[in-house]
């Protein structure tokens, strides 16, 4: 049966007969770095074109089973959840973990936290058998054939894997480690991703990925909010090609977070008005060129 939409004439009475009652329209081209807006699978060239920024998103369907998932899921609901430092990220996001942005002037503070924001990922070891990190590393370290490891500052290892809980999105930012992390090991790096992966299945919730790489200091003195301070004004975006990357449960998926990017609430109904809740696992991973007799390495932190 043919769809019909309310505000639609029915099919089959539809006119076009005044669409160029004011002459033909104009086509125009869009600049794009992309050489496609596709999800393309995990391989060491898309690794590297990703990087690049020659792609917008690399995605390895089902990474976590149905069964890991809601093993993993229902111990994160029965955890204590913090949230993001609501002077930087606004509305509310509910975090397990920690992250070194929240703590740019507080390196001792991050690297003491280390072990009690483990805990979660601990629990889904112990529990279900599931070491994420562990397993994100190896599919890199296959991939890319270098070593993957954890950051590290002196002996003191990064944590990575920051347990997200969105409901009402997330604004238009970007990340980028030499940008944010100066006096930090990890502000070394040359280039940088983010991994995620989604535990339950929402209506909607799509990240938005925008072909636009964030210049520092330029983009923040002309189009950096006052509140909340890791959100930028979205009419810096006009006019550059988007990807929308769907939310699909079990999916690993990496993107550039240089280019800036937004976190869209779930889709609401009559039925259901609240937003539903977003669960994710993510870090970030960056090259570090190597130096001396040290190689070029893959390095996670959050």
């Amino acid at each position: 049966m043919q769809k019909t939409f309310f505000n639609l004439p029915s099919a089959g009475t539809a006119s076009h007969a005044n669409e160029h009652i004011f002459g033909l329209s104009e086509k125009h081209n869009v600049q794009t770095n992309w050489r496609t807006f596709e999800d393309q699978p995990l391989s060491l060239g898309s690794l590297i074109d990703v990087f690049a920024g020659r792609i917008p998103v690399v995605r390895v369907p089902d990474f976590l089973t149905e069964d890991e998932r809601e093993k993993m899921l229902q111990i994160v609901k029965e955890h204590q959840l913090g949230s993001y430092d609501t002077e930087n990220t606004w509305p509310r996001v509910g975090v397990a973990g920690i992250t070194q942005y929240d703590h740019i002037s507080d390196k001792e503070r991050y690297f003491a936290l280390g072990e009690e924001a483990r805990s979660l990922q601990n629990r889904w070891k112990n529990e279900v058998g599931v070491d994420v990190i562990d397993r994100v590393i190896a599919i890199l370290q296959k991939t890319a054939n270098m070593p993957v490891r954890l950051a590290t500052e002196g002996d003191k290892e990064y944590f990575a894997g920051v347990l997200r809980a969105i409901d009402r999105g997330i604004g238009v930012h970007a990340d980028f480690a030499p940008y944010e992390a100066a006096g930090w090991e990890i502000g070394k790096i040359a280039a940088q991703l983010t991994w995620n992966i989604l535990f339950n299945k929402v209506p909607g919730g799509d990240t938005l990925i925008y072909d636009r790489l964030w210049q520092a200091p330029d983009d923040d003195l002309a189009w950096r909010k006052e509140f909340p301070r890791d959100s930028y004004h979205p009419q810096m975006l006009q006019g550059h090609p988007f990807k929308a990357m769907k939310a699909v449960p079990g999916d690993l998926t990496f993107f550039n977070p240089r280019n800036f990017h937004e976190v869209k609430a779930c889709d609401t109904s009559r039925d259901h008005p609240v937003p539903a809740v977003r669960f994710t696992v993510s870090s970030f991973v960056g090259f570090l060129p190597g130096r001396g007799s040290q190689p070029d390495t893959l390095v996670l932190w959050s």
